[in-house]
């Protein structure tokens, strides 16, 4: 019996956590296929980015950008082309990054 490909990768998540949880990673770049990657990394203090073609173009100025910045002095806020926020909902983002204390 055929398994299906999100169904065999869904089946990485257990191992892939286990390995996470025991390195040293500072990123995690993945794909559409890994959904629950994202709460994964979190949970583990891992930044991540998710990766397509024409991301990878406009992502290596980016990344050269912020290979040169000090570690922690960087905060990317991105909610892409999808996520249309109220002013009411942008002005609360604003002032939670300002109290965050880290912009």
């Amino acid at each position: 019996m055929d398994v299906p490909p999100s169904d065999a990768f869904d089946g990485l998540e257990s191992g892939l956590t286990n390995v996470l949880e025991s390195s040293n990673a500072d990123w995690i770049i993945y794909d559409f296929v890994p959904y629950w990657l994202p709460p994964i990394a979190r949970k583990l203090n891992i930044k991540c980015a998710h990766l397509c073609d024409e991301f990878l173009v406009s992502w290596l100025p980016w990344k050269n950008f912020l290979d040169k910045q000090n570690k922690g002095s960087v905060v990317y806020v991105s909610f892409g082309s999808e996520a249309a926020l109220s002013q009411e909902e942008l002005n609360e983002l604003a002032l939670e990054l300002k109290k965050s204390g880290l912009c």
